[in-house]
């Protein structure tokens, strides 16, 4: 008997969990590669609700410094997690606008980890002591589409603190603030 009422209220749950409908979803899950002024990255975005996601990437970031003179570019690869809160993705839908590949404005909060070991010889040559890096940022950000195609352009600014740690001196950790100004064009290929 008891099976029996098992059987029939699983079969009546499983009967009207395939009739229920769900309100389809804005944001896409996808994978982008993305190119910039001094970066490169590949990362997935992975949709949480219809307005929030969260992206994971692999980046490769180049900087550049003029001392007295003397210039130099490095480089140092990073890893970031950056949840998104797309906050017009609706409105842009009931315009008709392009939403293709999560096309909307958006706030971040941006944690990005540079290890040594992910960074170039001559990166630790420069910075002699460094362990790793650790940049917090929020930022405001545009992206948009090109069309109906998979290339879209990104664009935004914001503020960011980078919390330095170097490997002989535990005790004098080194801090600044940044202004972080971005400035992103990539590839972007939709995954549903």
């Amino acid at each position: 008997m008891i099976k029996k009422t098992i059987i029939v209220v699983l079969l009546n749950f499983i009967t009207f969990s395939s009739y229920s409908q769900e309100a389809p979803s804005l944001l896409n899950n996808r994978f982008e590669v993305g190119v910039g002024l001094l970066y490169a990255k590949v990362g997935y975005e992975q949709k949480l609700t219809n307005k929030l996601s969260v992206v994971g990437s692999l980046n490769y970031n180049m900087s550049y410094q003029n001392y007295n003179g003397y210039s130099e570019t490095y480089s140092i690869g990073s890893i970031k997690v950056e949840p998104r809160w797309y906050y017009n993705i609706e409105k842009r839908k009931a315009k008709g606008k392009n939403i293709k590949n999560n096309s909307a404005n958006y706030f971040a909060l941006e944690v990005e980890y540079l290890p040594k070991a992910m960074a170039t010889q001559k990166f630790i040559d420069y910075h002699t002591l460094f362990e790793y890096a650790i940049n917090y940022s929020t930022t405001y950000n545009i992206k948009r589409n090109i069309g109906q195609s998979n290339f879209g352009y990104e664009y935004g600014f914001g503020l960011g603190i980078t919390h330095l740690k170097e490997r002989y001196h535990p005790r004098y950790d080194y801090k600044h603030n940044d202004l972080v100004i971005l400035l992103k064009i990539g590839l972007n290929y939709s995954i549903k």
